[in-house]
């Protein structure tokens, strides 16, 4: 069989390019063969840097088909990165073969080079609960705040609206916190077709997405290693769940897998190994002496200026943890009214198997208790909460095993017929956009 191979990059300003081929029966498991990433800033970085983003993106396929990849240079410590990252995720997934080897035309040893000693720690930032958690809890350290406009599968330069003003909001907040902001501009998460290939390999990966199952770090860390020469040796990536890790429902973002995506001398931390409620008290005092605007919402609509559409399961849970938490959502980028509410409850009734989650058991048991703070329709909500039954609205997996079970011409169609049902079999919120355009 043939192997993947990733062409030499290129650098034009600021601009990377970097192409792959693959063997011809994979060709349908690929969006897009070339990669760009814009960053804002001087990138002083030598091809086995430049080819990390590529690599890692790529990577999953290889995995899960069992081919190599074939590569020019690469730096060493990233290779033998994943190297181990391949063998600590046989543990999860011993369906999958990884027996793929990178072979390199030539190892380079690196080192990040001079750095300004203050302000040597770059962090992944979205404007979500774990970010901004991570990032309040970090400010000492004046870290360099990078956003990937692109790694939530909304493709630069598409959204334009919904992404300037979230740029616009957060380098406000940078500028208030003597922070340097960092947007990268990239099409990363359109070279894999997630749902091709979750549909293809659901058996190895417990029914997970591609993205979730494999993939997270992957789009988000390496797409760093160029702009990290000579500016930051440490990155933070807020953990995206907490201890005890649910074993049955394996996922990438972990802090096992995630600090194993290295280069040069630079190290990975994960940051807010807490459960979510936590993060969001923790938020809740926070906002008492300063002001921010919380991005949760994975719609790319602005509706009435606002970067959260309160309309969809994100905005519903993360509405209904800050008013627990004693934080009005209206002062930090939600808008609700008593209809809002109506609108939750509707949700929550709908046993349309959407996705409910462990968080929504934790808001039930805190409004068991009582819910001292309240906005305007949010006392009958928690009340009616209290003796509600979740379990109704939990996954009906025979919707999934249909799914999975038709060829995908057949599974695409019938997945427009769960849209309009309003069933969610997928657990990328995103994926319900893109089913509908598609």
């Amino acid at each position: 069989m043939e192997n993947i191979i990733i062409e030499e990059p290129e650098l034009k300003g600021n601009r990377l390019s970097s192409k792959v081929s693959v063997p011809n029966s994979f060709e349908k498991y690929l969006k897009e063969k070339e990669l760009f990433i814009e960053y804002n800033t001087e990138i002083n970085a030598d091809e086995d840097i430049l080819n990390i983003p590529l690599t890692a993106t790529i990577l999953p396929l290889a995995w899960l088909t069992g081919v190599n990849v074939n590569v020019g240079k690469i730096d060493r410590t990233f290779k033998e990165s994943m190297d181990s990252l391949q063998k600590e995720f046989t543990k999860t997934y011993p369906l999958i073969k990884f027996s793929t080897e990178i072979i390199a035309d030539k190892l380079i040893e690196n080192k990040i080079g001079k750095i300004d000693q203050e302000k040597r720690t770059g962090l992944l930032f979205s404007g979500g609960v774990d970010s901004f958690y991570s990032l309040i809890n970090n400010l000492q350290k004046k870290p360099k705040l990078i956003i990937l406009w692109g790694s939530d599968n909304f493709p630069y330069p598409e959204h334009s609206d919904h992404w300037e003003k979230t740029i616009s909001i957060y380098q406000d907040f940078a500028e208030r916190k003597k922070l340097e902001l960092n947007v990268l501009k990239t099409n990363i998460s359109q070279i894999l077709d997630g749902l091709k290939i979750t549909h293809k390999f659901h058996k190895e990966l417990y029914n997970g997405g591609v993205r979730s199952a494999l993939q997270h770090s992957l789009v988000l860390i390496p797409a760093t290693a160029p702009l990290s020469i000579g500016r930051f040796n440490k990155i933070i990536i807020a953990a995206s769940g907490s201890p005890p890790y649910n074993t049955l429902k394996p996922r990438a973002a972990r802090p096992w897998f995630d600090e194993k995506i290295i280069w040069a001398d630079l190290k990975v931390e994960t940051h807010g190994c807490i459960p979510r409620k936590d993060k969001i008290f923790s938020l809740a005092e926070y906002m008492k002496e300063d002001n921010i605007t919380l991005r949760v919402c994975l719609s790319s609509k602005l509706v009435d200026g606002l970067l959260n559409d309160c309309s969809c399961p994100k905005c519903y849970l993360q509405i209904a943890h800050l008013i627990i938490a004693g934080a009005d959502p209206n002062e930090c980028g939600f808008k609700v009214e008593e209809s809002t509410f109506a609108r939750m409850k509707a949700f929550l009734m709908s046993k349309k198997s959407l996705r409910l989650n462990q968080k929504w058991y934790d808001i039930q048991k805190i409004a068991r208790n009582g819910v001292d703070f309240e906005v305007p329709g949010s006392r009958e909500f928690f009340k009616w909460l209290q003796d509600f039954d979740l379990r109704s609205g939990e996954i009906n997996w025979f919707y999934t095993d249909l799914y999975m079970s038709l060829p995908y011409v057949l599974a695409k169609n019938l997945d427009r017929v769960y849209y309009r049902m309003g069933i969610n079999i997928h657990e990328e919120p995103y994926i319900r956009e893109q089913i509908q355009t598609n």
